[in-house]
């Protein structure tokens, strides 16, 4: 028998697109990795990127460089899901594994239509199908090759572009409205909007020797850590002489103040190292529990920490310390809305005062540009379902984090009941209204 007749043919290896395009700009180390990084690293990640001009001749995301110049540069893959077990995205009855799959394999398959069959941003855009599949089988807690979702998170957001060597991954426990997007920069204002509302409310409720620490944010409430103690140290005892009893009571108030430092001591180190999850601006720290023990752990954390003192808050003992996680969000959710309203407020007071005669602010996209190009501002402002158009929110949010200029998200409601007195005023603030940007500087302008 001829082993010429029975050789079987070479076997063929089919590669990915995005290997077989022959460009410099795909590299084949770009990172694989699927592990969710905080909301600020990935702004300053994805805040450093820098359009990539595709090969001549092929097709590419058109995008308006310096002097109006226009380019044709390589995609970059922007997706914001909401990945809640009961939200939006689960409304029609699927799952959002379901509809994640199903958002990837319509919207974006639809989306490398015009870049066929060949090309730089074509073969971006089947790498991003895959990477993002696979960030996505977190959705399913059948696969466990992948990063698991927490059950806290209720948003993710992914960003891939092989040319770029990117893909980051970020969970936020405040949830996305789900979208997608193909641009020649990645979209950022989504992003920035969830930093800006992931305000957290720490609540300690206290017992003389127990206590419990809640962590409160968005629509989210989680249990962080708990402490006990033997009660027997603890009660004020009455029924014995006169020496005797204050003995006793002497000995359980120092157990009791040993206790409230103890703990006091543990809230610190959770804030101060980020341990749990507590990343995000902390509104207040709101104490709930015996009227002999409040007091205690007031001023235990104003001595372990003396800035934390203007976050604290009392409220009346009305939950119990077992209480549940639902209870204990209704009492802190006015906290976090009213905190919210009050800084907008006061950031459109400052905008509205500051601009004009003092020179101390701007408005407008031309303005701010201008402003933050010169490294003049101190807090960029964009108005909640007024802001410009995600190319340009892109390009301001970047300027600002690279200038170390903070950003904030005004609700558009608060726009409406600025008190404006005078006409320069009200112009300022329709303005600010139709162009849905200003900023606070640093120093007045010139």
């Amino acid at each position: 028998m001829s082993t010429e007749r029975n050789r079987q043919p070479p076997r063929q290896t089919v590669q990915h697109p995005a290997r077989q395009a022959a460009s410099p700009l795909l590299s084949p180390t770009a990172s694989m990795d699927a592990h969710p990084i905080p909301i600020q690293a990935a702004l300053r990640r994805l805040a450093a990127l820098s359009p990539l001009d595709a090969p001549a001749g092929e097709p590419g995301i058109p995008s308006e460089g310096e002097a109006g110049v226009r380019r044709t540069c390589v995609p970059v893959v922007s997706v914001y899901l909401d990945v809640r077990p009961h939200g939006k995205a689960a409304q029609s009855g699927a799952s959002p594994r379901e509809v994640a799959r199903l958002l990837i394999h319509e919207r974006l398959h639809k989306l490398e239509q015009p870049f066929r069959p060949r090309g730089v941003a074509y073969a971006t855009l089947q790498d991003a199908i895959v990477r993002i599949a696979q960030a996505l089988a977190a959705l399913n807690a059948q696969e466990t090759r992948q990063p698991p979702i927490l059950p806290e998170v209720q948003g993710m957001a992914l960003f891939s572009s092989q040319p770029h060597d990117l893909f980051v991954r970020v969970d936020t426990q405040t949830p996305f409205d789900t979208q997608l997007s193909v641009s020649a920069l990645p979209a950022l204002f989504p992003l920035v909007r969830a930093l800006d509302r992931s305000q957290q409310v720490v609540v300690a409720l206290v017992a003389v020797n127990r206590a419990r620490v809640v962590i409160v944010q968005g629509s989210a409430a989680r249990e962080v850590f708990a402490s006990q103690d033997d009660p027997k140290f603890y009660h004020m005892v009455h029924e014995t002489n006169a020496m005797n009893q204050a003995h006793y009571q002497r000995h359980a108030l120092a157990e009791r103040r040993q206790f409230a430092r103890q703990f006091a001591r543990r809230i610190a180190r959770l804030l101060s190292e980020g341990k749990q999850g507590v990343q995000g601006e902390i509104a207040a720290i709101l104490l709930i529990g015996a009227d002999e023990a409040v007091p205690l752990l007031r001023q235990a954390l104003s001595t372990v920490r003396a800035d934390l003192a203007p976050l604290i808050q009392e409220a009346p003992h009305s939950l119990a310390l077992d209480a549940p996680l639902e209870a204990i969000q209704e009492v802190v959710t006015p906290l976090l809305t009213g905190a919210q309203r009050a800084r907008d407020r006061a950031l459109l007071e400052r905008l509205t005062q500051g601009a004009s005669p003092r020179q101390e602010a701007v408005v407008g996209q031309a303005a701010t540009r201008r402003a933050l190009q010169a490294g003049q501002v101190e807090t960029l402002l964009l108005v909640d379902q007024l802001a410009p158009p995600p190319e340009t929110s892109t390009e301001l949010i970047a300027l600002a984090i690279k200038s170390d200029a903070t950003i904030a998200v005004i609700d558009s409601e608060e726009t409406n009941k600025t008190e404006m007195g005078e006409d320069e005023r009200a112009k300022l603030a329709t303005a600010l209204i139709q162009d849905g940007v200003g900023a606070l500087l640093r120093y007045p302008l010139t």
